[in-house]
């Protein structure tokens, strides 16, 4: 499988594309798809009740803005 970067974030405002990441140890995570679901649930299960819904994988390039 391929690996990637990846943070689990939420958007601030839905209207808006500004994301809140939730940190645990490192905000930036690598791995495969299936590293990136499990560590989406394990999130879920640790956030606020009412937010944990809205946390999603986002991937992260690793090409640096010039």
């Amino acid at each position: 499988m391929e690996q990637f970067n990846y943070v689990i974030a939420r958007r601030w405002e839905k209207e808006k594309n500004q994301l809140n990441c939730y940190t645990y140890f490192n905000t930036v995570f690598y791995g495969d798809m299936e590293d990136a679901r499990n560590t989406l649930e394990f999130i879920r299960g640790r956030a606020d009740e009412d937010k944990a819904h809205e946390f999603e994988i986002y991937k992260i390039g690793d090409e640096p803005l010039k």
